[in-house]
């Protein structure tokens, strides 16, 4: 049963705002990191030899396909939002243990910890997904939250330089002499009630010369190759052009916000001048 809420505070009413228009999407995270959140005891909190006592949240669960359920947490952004829950699981015949109240940024780390799926005021009309990628864009002062069009685009450098794609994107870059620099970024869509989706590594490439076109062409479908024999995470590398000349959401954080993660040698460079 969906419950109507009428916004109560600062972070609902940037809730939505942004539900309803994606590009107020920028309020509504600054507005999150920053609330007081509350989440439902499961009755079962054990006290430790410390004196303190370890948290038992209640997750809640919908059902999908083959008669199995998918568990999450459920996370309420107002007293009233957890007073309409409260009063919809005592119709149900389902009890209600009492709540817990914390800081956003602990709730966060908490779940995301321990690998928790997590929604903001499920069953109601500011209802909300919490996705990882969410999560590490209100937590990493790197990642950035872009509109594209119709859509948003989470962007972010990667913060393990030992990956193992990394040798293998630099050595593919390095047959290209017209590339110039490149950003190795993780990205992803973002929905703002279903949370992040269709995530990728994007290849951001500046490219110079008389053979821009041919060269991107060839530099995505060696990335396809690529993909297919370096296993990580299942993820593609998606090559993007960056136009120096040009500004656009991606090209302004790469050149603005982050270094290049490769540019040709000195010997290559070398080469190329003296192929000339």
């Amino acid at each position: 049963m969906e419950v109507t809420l009428t916004p109560s505070n600062a972070l609902e009413t940037a809730l939505q705002a942004a539900l309803a228009d994606h590009t107020q999407a920028k309020a509504l995270y600054e507005h999150l990191i920053k609330a007081r959140l509350y989440l439902l005891s499961d009755g079962q909190d054990k006290p430790q030899a410390d004196g303190t006592t370890e948290l038992s949240i209640m997750q809640w669960h919908i059902p999908v396909s083959d008669g199995q359920v998918h568990y999450f947490v459920p996370i309420f952004t107002s007293q009233e939002s957890v007073d309409q829950a409260k009063a919809v699981m005592e119709a149900e015949g389902s009890e209600f243990h009492g709540q817990i109240e914390i800081d956003a940024p602990q709730a966060f780390q908490l779940l995301l910890t321990n690998q928790m799926d997590m929604a903001l005021n499920p069953n109601s009309n500011l209802s909300k997904v919490v996705s990882s990628d969410e999560i590490r864009y209100m937590l990493l002062p790197d990642m950035a939250l872009l509109t594209q069009g119709n859509q948003l685009l989470l962007l972010g450098k990667v913060l393990a330089s030992d990956l193992p794609m990394f040798g293998a994107v630099r050595a593919l870059l390095a047959k290209y002499p017209s590339v110039k620099a490149g950003y190795f970024m993780e990205s992803c869509e973002l929905d703002i009630r279903r949370g992040g989706q269709n995530s990728v590594f994007t290849l951001a490439l500046i490219l110079e010369g008389d053979r821009i076109s041919d060269d991107f062409s060839r530099i995505r479908s060696d990335c396809r190759h690529l993909h297919k024999e370096v296993e990580l995470h299942g993820w593609e590398v998606r090559p993007y052009l960056l136009k120096t000349d040009k500004h656009d959401a991606i090209s302004d954080y790469c050149l603005g916000k982050i270094t290049p993660f490769y540019r040709p040698s000195l010997l290559s460079r070398f080469k190329t001048w003296i192929s000339r």
